[in-house]
């Protein structure tokens, strides 16, 4: 017999799993624009997908006044990964596209670090509104 034990979580638990979810996507994705003339294009793709994913989750479990300045941040991974699908992604491309990334990745570090928000995480059930 299969036992939830999400709901045993704490939110701040949650948000630290979904956070660390990111950050292993996000590094899955600029090791592969590392490798600009090897790129695999699918690998970049998920990798892109799934960190977006993990945003969306962790902006879920916000109060919507901390939620707000992270709205920016998937708005412009999406136009990302946008441009990661096309197939004229040239390397000079890649190239920006891993600089805007790294800047990124440090303004979510400094900002939505699981430590940072702490107090910041809705509370109850409504927290649970970001986990499936």
């Amino acid at each position: 017999m299969f036992q939830d034990y999400t709901h045993a979580s704490t939110p701040l638990e949650r948000y630290r799993k979904h956070y660390l979810m990111f950050d292993y996507w996000n590094s899955q994705l600029l090791d592969t624009l590392q490798e600009a003339d090897r790129m695999n294009p699918k690998r970049a793709e998920r990798s892109s997908s799934e960190a977006i994913t993990e945003l969306e989750m962790l902006q879920g479990f916000l109060r919507d006044d901390v939620a707000a300045g992270l709205t920016p941040v998937i708005e412009e991974r999406r136009t990302i990964h946008r441009q990661l699908r096309s197939p004229s992604s040239a390397s000079s491309q890649l190239h920006r596209i891993r600089r805007d990334l790294e800047s990124q990745t440090r303004q979510v570090r400094r900002q939505f670090y699981w430590r940072q928000v702490e107090d910041h995480l809705k509370e109850g059930p409504a927290a649970d509104a970001g986990t499936p």
